[in-house]
């Protein structure tokens, strides 16, 4: 199943280097979750939520508004779930400018 994002044409030059992030925060996220390292979910959870917001996807960031909520709730089992959603949702964008 693709997602489509119509997207600004003003940040057609900004995106691609977000989309490039979201690659690294699967790193950082699969690292803490394995260490169960919550501060550090939370906070990736945090900024992501915004960002991920203000550039219009809305989807992927009510995906990690839940992840900062069940960090700050230390339920790793949620986490997991959302951290799964998070990189199926991931794969799935396409990004179209309007």
């Amino acid at each position: 199943m693709t997602i489509i994002y119509k997207i600004d044409s003003d940040l057609k030059d900004i995106v691609p280097n977000f989309m490039n992030g979201r690659k690294k925060d699967i790193v950082t996220l699969d690292t803490a979750i394995k260490e169960k390292n919550f501060a550090e979910i939370q906070s990736v959870g945090h900024k992501l939520k915004g960002n991920a917001g203000s550039y219009g996807f809305d989807g992927l960031s009510e995906i990690v508004a839940g992840m900062e909520k069940a960090a700050k709730e230390q339920k790793l089992d949620i986490i997991e779930k959302l951290y799964a959603d998070y990189k199926s949702h991931l794969e799935q964008i396409q990004i179209e400018f309007v």
